[in-house]
């Protein structure tokens, strides 16, 4: 009888050690499939090396692999450089699809019924050329600088975070957050944030409870949107910056009645698609202008120089931190062009995902339809073929070059070949599917860090750079809270 307690241990034991064998074993492939990548090789990395996780599984399994997850599916992967033209140009790799199988029910259009990238892409177009539109931008940032107190702000990220949702608002969709409107938004978004549902433990064990209240949020917001296009849209102009007058007017239906699903669809797209990198990777520019003076200072110079060539020249500290930015002066700032992109390049974890339409064929290995098909960023940006020490933050490093012709050069400034030119380099996107609103991001970050340079020296609170966890986000964000203390300019 005294064994029987030892027993009702050991079959529970056994259990749980032939479930994990089962879980983390590498299943037998296919002659014409591609290597797996063990489970156990993968939670290894996550656990010592995070940081270098895709470049070492680049080195080992490249050009192609599969990875078998547990209760999910196979996801395959396609490695470095010399994938690079054929992920980002094949017909069959669905980029709609892929985020839909991301979002899944936590978005507007689960089925991925509509194509919205088209349409974002001349919405953006048709807002740049507003004259008042960096000028709204700079009014955003003054409301911020007067909630630090004493010129310090102890979460940078959160503030930047808040501040581009409410720069948004207001150039996309011409709301003020400090409206009633602009408030319900702000408090409505953010519940159907994809990112922080996925990071929920609650979208997998009452999954069905959070489906729901999106559902619920999502018919909030599409009464909202469709209510301020309607009271919008009598007075417009057909030359009309609004952002959401624009999207709403391409679905106006014959009997004049707006299709307010499209047009909710369209207007959180643009809002996620606007606010995630755009809010990351401006917050990392500041994080390393406060902590290195000699970047700063180019910053600062650049900015000078572009300002003294005014037909007025800037020349007091006042009214150089008072110049508001002209789009022409913002294509003008070249060396912050190159800290943005270099700073994507070094801070950039992700992974593209896109969904497998048809059987594909590389090499001797067939990626089969109907599965997903992922490019991690870093095995390319953090190649060591391509960039010398390639975790070094170098605004000044030289990019190889490889265009559309297959032709390779020795080297190139970051932006050869135009934003999606550049097939050693994706950090905008690129071939069947650049992304649609960089000119938009790249005007939102350059007004904001151009006038916060202008205005302030800006330093660390601890004077280090901050350490970064592991994360599948695209951009990294910091363990902790980095803290900034805004010493106004005088000189």
């Amino acid at each position: 009888m005294e064994a029987l307690p030892s027993l009702s241990l050991l079959l529970p034991a056994l259990g749980l050690l032939f479930a994990s064998a089962w879980l983390l074993s590498t299943p037998q492939r296919a002659p014409n499939q591609p290597p797996y990548i063990p489970l156990t090789r993968l939670l290894w990395l996550l656990l010592t090396d995070h940081r270098s996780l895709w470049v070492k599984l680049g080195k080992e399994y490249a050009p192609v692999a599969q990875l078998k997850i547990p209760f999910f599916t196979t996801v395959y992967f396609l490695f470095g450089p010399d994938t690079s033209q054929f992920y980002h140009r094949e017909k069959s790799l669905n980029f709609l699809k892929g985020i839909g199988r991301i979002t899944g029910p936590f978005s507007p259009d689960p089925e991925c019924v509509y194509n919205s990238t088209r349409d974002i892409g001349e919405a953006v177009n048709r807002m740049l050329v507003d004259p008042k539109l960096t000028a709204h931008m700079v009014d955003e940032v003054k409301k911020v600088e007067t909630r630090w107190k004493g010129g310090v702000t102890d979460d940078l990220f959160g503030e930047i975070f808040s501040l581009v949702m409410k720069i948004n608002l207001r150039c996309v969709y011409s709301i003020d957050s400090k409206t009633p409107d602009g408030a319900k938004i702000l408090s409505l978004v953010p519940q159907v944030d994809p990112e922080r549902i996925a990071m929920s433990g609650r979208a997998y064990y009452n999954r069905s409870a959070v489906i729901k209240e999106c559902a619920e949020v999502f018919e909030e917001l599409k009464s909202l949107f469709s209510r301020l296009y309607y009271e919008r849209a009598a007075s417009s102009t057909p030359q009309t910056t609004d952002g959401l007058v624009i999207m709403g007017n391409k679905f106006r239906q014959p009997d004049g009645q707006v299709d307010d699903f499209k047009l909710l669809h369209l207007a959180w797209s643009f809002l996620f698609a606007a606010q995630v990198n755009t809010f990351a990777n401006m917050s990392w520019v500041l994080t390393r202008i406060a902590h290195d003076p000699v970047l700063a200072k180019r910053v600062y110079d650049e900015q000078v120089a572009i300002f003294s060539k005014r037909a007025t020249p800037v020349t007091s500290s006042a009214s150089l931190r008072d110049a508001i930015p002209t789009v022409q002066e913002l294509g003008e700032m070249q060396f912050l062009d190159r800290v943005l992109v270099e700073n994507i390049r070094v801070s950039s974890p992700g992974v593209s995902l896109r969904w497998v339409d048809s059987d594909l064929e590389w090499g001797p290995y067939t990626i089969p339809k109907n599965h997903m098909l992922g490019f991690p960023h870093p095995s390319m940006h953090w190649d060591e073929r391509l960039f010398a020490d390639p975790l070094k933050f170098d605004p000044d490093r030289v990019v190889p070059y490889a265009g559309l012709d297959g032709k390779d050069s020795a080297g190139a400034g970051v932006g050869e070949g135009g934003l999606h030119g550049n097939y050693n380099f994706a950090v905008w996107g690129l071939g069947r599917h650049p992304c649609v609103g960089a000119r938009f991001a790249i005007a939102e970050m350059k007004t904001v860090i151009s006038h916060l340079v202008r205005t302030y020296e800006m330093h660390l609170q601890d004077g280090q750079l901050p350490a970064v966890p592991f994360q599948m986000s695209t951009l990294y964000k910091p363990k902790s809270k980095v803290g900034v203390r805004f010493v106004e300019r005088r000189d």
